[in-house]
């Protein structure tokens, strides 16, 4: 089987890594490298094919990153490029595949910090200036037949919440059981909701919002399929939040710390990265860069609240994110800082025990795999 990591960095660009990864053991080997003009945030492969953000501001001069579409030899695992889409945001950091449709929404995490002054002229001939910021954007892309990216269907604005910041989006999360989606505004302080309407082809906001405390950061969330309840996680608040979302009800329930007990958190460079949920949502994993640690929390069956089971250190300290192998078995951590994908077994108790290492995966960001 072959795995695809993407490479990301604030600075340049890092591209694709091609891995070979042994099922029955757990390893995997970096095969080659491609697309070294990407910065790949996030690659996605998907019914033979490999999806790749560019996370750019802009790209040959023009404002907007895109994705990159590559078609997948599935006898070597090299990548061919074979077509590519401009997004209208900067910085495209998420990429999601509505399953119903087929069709491909990108999150933007635009640009922040780095606005503009617009200039108007008042009605009675006085001249006032404003500061502009780029809007972030979730883009809707059709795919056609050959699997590669089609025309953009629909672009839907993240309202932006503070007047000191744009909004950013890391990437949108999935309900199969109420057939939403959601996103964590990071400047904002708010998770938003949408759906899309398969029909007209279009993004459609969903009303009520969770506001979250300020200056958290909302990063990722996940949600549980078979209870009504969401898990978020934070760049710059040492806990996990349960939320319930049923139906119209939007409503705090719990936080959860994930530092260690007398831990002082570093706001710049602790930041929460991935969360996620395993098959039988039994137990929640929680990753955090800067100290490089991963959580792992018993789910009850009934209220959906987490009890602390492992708390493990990782040989990475900036762990990007994390992605189970196709049967579960393991758990992949990209390891940013040391080019390296750390490998962890999934014991029976939803514990983990560390297995191996892959180096040579410039900029480890994301993974994903090839599932025939």
């Amino acid at each position: 089987m072959f795995a695809y990591a993407g490479g990301f960095h604030y600075e340049g660009t890092h591209g694709i890594t091609i891995l070979e990864y042994d099922e029955k053991g757990g390893t995997m080997t970096a095969k080659g490298h491609t697309a070294p003009d990407l910065n790949a945030g996030c690659v996605v492969a998907r019914n033979g094919m490999v999806y790749a953000t560019d996370e750019v501001d802009t790209v040959n001069g023009t404002p907007g990153g895109r994705v990159a579409a590559f078609r997948i030899d599935r006898q070597t695992g090299m990548l061919d490029r074979v077509a590519e889409v401009r997004t209208l945001g900067c910085k495209p950091a998420g990429i999601v595949f509505d399953e119903k449709s087929g069709w491909m929404l990108v999150a933007h995490f635009s640009v922040e910090f780095q606005p503009c002054i617009k200039v108007t002229q008042e009605a009675d001939g006085s001249w006032a200036s404003q500061k502009v910021f780029p809007e972030c954007l979730i883009d809707l892309f059709d795919i056609d037949e050959d699997g590669t990216p089609g025309r953009l269907l629909d672009v839907m604005v993240v309202p932006q919440a503070t007047p000191h910041f744009a909004s950013c989006v890391h990437k949108v999360f999935y309900s199969e059981t109420q057939d939403i989606y959601s996103y964590g505004n990071l400047t904002g302080g708010y998770i938003g909701f949408f759906r899309i309407d398969r029909e007209q082809g279009k993004l459609v906001p969903v009303p009520g919002k969770l506001d979250c405390e300020p200056g958290a950061g909302p990063r990722h969330e996940v949600f549980a399929r078979k209870l009504p309840y969401l898990y978020c996680n934070y760049e710059s608040k040492g806990a996990v939040s349960q939320f319930l979302v049923d139906k119209g009800r939007r409503e705090f329930v719990a936080d959860y710390p994930v530092l260690p007990e007398g831990y002082t958190m570093n706001r710049q460079k602790d930041n929460q990265s991935e969360i996620l949920l395993n098959r039988d949502e039994t137990r929640l994993y929680d990753v955090i860069r800067g100290i490089g640690m991963v959580m792992v929390f018993d789910v009850d069956p009934e209220t959906g609240r987490l009890t602390l089971m492992q708390r493990a250190s990782l040989n990475t300290k900036i762990p990007r994110g994390a992605t189970f192998s196709p049967d579960g078995r393991f758990l992949c951590f990209d390891g940013n800082d040391n080019d390296s994908v750390e490998i962890w077994e999934v014991l029976p108790d939803g514990t983990l025990r560390y297995a191996s290492h892959c180096f040579g995966v410039t900029s480890c960001a994301c993974i994903t795999f090839d599932e025939e």
